[in-house]
C-alpha cells in the first residue's frame, strides 16, 4: 500500500516539474537568459528514462523539441547550437533504433528511391549540394518513420502521454498570452519565431476529439488570439480547415450545426474584438487579420492567392511552368528551378524570401510550401499520397495526434528540427493505429488518460 502511494506522489511531482519547466520556457521577456536553456531539463530526463527504460521516455523527447528555441529572429535569445544538436541527435538515435522494417513498404520505398536517383542523374547539372543532402536526410527519416515495423516493442517505445503533453502546452499558452498582453510590442517583430510553434494547437485538438466542448470553445478563442500574435497565416488556415473537417464528420443533428455556428461566431467575435482593441479596427495591420479582409473582398481564387502572398503565388506559377512529367514525378534530389520568365523580379534581397545567391543566379531551391518545396523534387504525386496516408490514420489511431501531425507537415517541414519532430510523431501515430502483435489489442498507450 505504501508503494502505491509513493508511485502516485512520484507521478504528481513529475507532472509538476513538467509544468514548471513549461512555464519557464515561455519567459523570453522576464528570463531572457534562462528560458532558452531550460530544455536541457527535458533532454536529461529523456536520457535518464531512456537508459532505465522508463515509460515517460518519448514524452520527454517530444518536450525537449517543443521547448528548444531554434529561431529567435535576431530578437530573442536562442538555444545554443550544442544543446540543439544534442536534442536533434537524440531524436535521430531514438528513431533509428527501429531497425526492423515491413517488407512491402520497404520494397516500395527502395523502388521509389531508385526512381528518384535516376531522375536526379538526368538533372545532374541542376543540383545544389545543400539541398541534395537535405533530401537524402528526408529519405532517411521517411525510411524509419514510414517503413519500420509497428511491433509491440515500438508501440511501448512511442507511447505518448497526451494528458501531460496537453497540460504542459496549456501552461505554455497561458504565459504566451501573458507575454502578448504585458510585454510584446508588434513593432519589434513577432511574438514567437520557433519552427514548432504550431504545437499550441494541440489543446484545441485534444478537447475537440474528446468532445469536451466548453474547454474546446475556450481554447478556440485563446488559440486564435495567439496565432494572430504569432503573425502566421498558414498555421491559422490549416487549423481552421481541420477543425471544420472534423466537425463535418460529426454532423448528425441540429445540435452539431449549432456547435459549428457557435464556433464561427466566437472566432468572428474574437477577431473583431482583437482588431478593435489592438489596432483601432485597422484589420490590415497584421498578416493574420488582413487574411480575412482579402478573403471577403475578392471572389477570384487567383486574385486571392496573389493578394495573400505574392511570393507564394509566384512559386506556384513557377512550379507548374515545367513539363508534365516533372510536375507529377519531380525533378530529382537537390534540384532547383530556373526562373526563365523572371517571375521573382519583384523580390528584393532584404525581403528574406530567398538567398542572395538564388536571386542573383535565378536558380531557386528553397520554397515556402510543402507541395512546392517537396513537390518540386519528389513530385506532386508523392506529396498527395503522403498526405492521404496521414489522413487515413485519423480514423485508425490517435486522432488529436493525427491532426497535429497534419498541421506540422504543412507548417514545420522546412528545417531539421521540424523534420525530425514530424518523423517521431508519425511513428507514434502509426503505432497508435496498429494492432499489438501479441494481444491483438490497439497499441494506444495512454497512461495519462486515466487522469483526465
Amino acid at each position: 500500500m505504501k508503494v502505491k502511494q509513493f508511485n502516485v506522489n512520484f507521478q504528481s511531482v513529475e507532472t509538476l516539474m513538467i509544468l514548471v519547466v513549461a512555464a519557464i520556457s515561455a519567459q523570453r521577456f522576464l528570463l531572457p537568459n534562462v528560458y532558452n536553456l531550460i530544455c536541457v531539463y527535458f533532454l536529461f530526463a529523456f536520457w535518464y528514462c531512456f537508459i532505465l527504460k522508463k515509460p515517460s521516455t518519448f514524452l520527454y523527447l517530444i518536450l525537449s523539441f517543443i521547448f528548444t528555441v531554434d529561431n529567435g529572429g535576431d530578437i530573442y535569445a536562442e538555444t545554443p547550437s550544442l544543446i540543439r544538436y544534442a536534442i536533434y541527435l537524440s531524436g535521430l538515435l531514438f528513431i533509428s533504433t527501429s531497425f526492423r522494417f515491413n517488407r512491402i513498404p520497404l520494397m516500395v520505398f527502395l523502388v521509389y528511391t531508385a526512381f528518384l536517383l535516376f531522375i536526379t542523374m538526368l538533372n545532374v547539372g541542376n543540383i545544389e549540394f545543400v539541398t541534395f543532402t537535405r533530401d537524402i536526410f528526408l529519405l532517411y527519416l521517411m525510411l524509419f518513420s514510414l517503413c519500420a515495423k509497428t511491433s509491440s516493442y515500438n508501440c511501448d517505445k512511442y507511447a505518448l502521454d497526451n494528458y501531460k503533453l496537453c497540460l504542459a502546452i496549456i501552461v505554455f499558452i497561458f504565459f504566451e498570452c501573458a507575454n502578448s498582453f504585458f510585454f510584446y510590442d508588434s513593432i519589434n517583430g513577432y511574438l514567437n519565431y520557433h519552427s514548432l510553434k504550431a504545437i499550441v494547437l494541440f489543446p484545441s485538438f485534444y478537447f475537440l476529439v474528446r468532445e469536451k466542448w466548453l474547454l474546446f470553445y475556450a481554447f478556440v478563442i485563446v488559440t486564435f488570439f495567439l496565432l494572430v500574435m504569432y503573425v502566421t497565416r498558414m498555421i491559422l488556415l490549416t487549423w481552421i480547415l481541420l477543425i471544420f473537417v472534423v466537425l463535418s464528420r460529426k454532423l448528425i443533428s441540429l445540435f452539431d450545426l449549432r456547435r459549428i455556428a457557435l464556433i464561427c461566431s466566437l472566432m468572428v467575435f474574437s477577431f473583431f474584438v482583437y482588431s478593435n482593441i489592438t489596432y483601432e479596427f485597422d484589420l490590415s495591420a497584421t498578416k493574420a487579420t488582413n487574411l480575412f479582409l482579402i478573403l471577403l473582398s475578392d471572389s477570384d481564387i487567383f486574385s486571392i492567392l496573389r493578394s495573400l502572398d505574392p511570393v507564394r503565388y509566384a512559386e506556384l506559377v513557377i512550379l507548374f511552368d515545367r513539363s508534365f512529367f516533372e510536375i507529377i514525378f519531380g525533378s530529382g534530389l537537390g534540384a532547383g528551378v530556373f526562373d526563365k520568365n523572371n517571375i521573382f523580379s519583384f523580390v528584393g534581397v532584404y525581403d528574406t524570401a530567398f538567398s542572395y545567391k538564388e536571386l542573383s543566379t535565378h536558380f531557386f531551391y528553397n520554397f515556402h510550401d510543402l507541395w512546392i518545396d517537396i513537390g518540386l523534387r519528389f513530385g506532386l504525386i508523392a506529396v498527395v499520397l503522403f498526405v492521404v496516408y496521414l489522413a487515413s490514420l485519423f480514423s485508425k489511431g490517435d486522432k488529436n495526434l493525427a491532426l497535429m501531425v497534419l498541421v506540422l507537415v504543412f507548417c514545420s517541414f522546412f528545417n531539421t528540427a521540424g523534420l525530425i519532430f514530424i518523423s517521431l510523431l508519425i511513428m507514434a501515430l502509426r503505432c497508435s493505429s496498429s494492432e499489438n502483435l501479441y494481444t491483438g489489442e490497439k497499441c494506444i498507450k495512454s497512461k495519462g488518460e486515466k487522469n483526465e
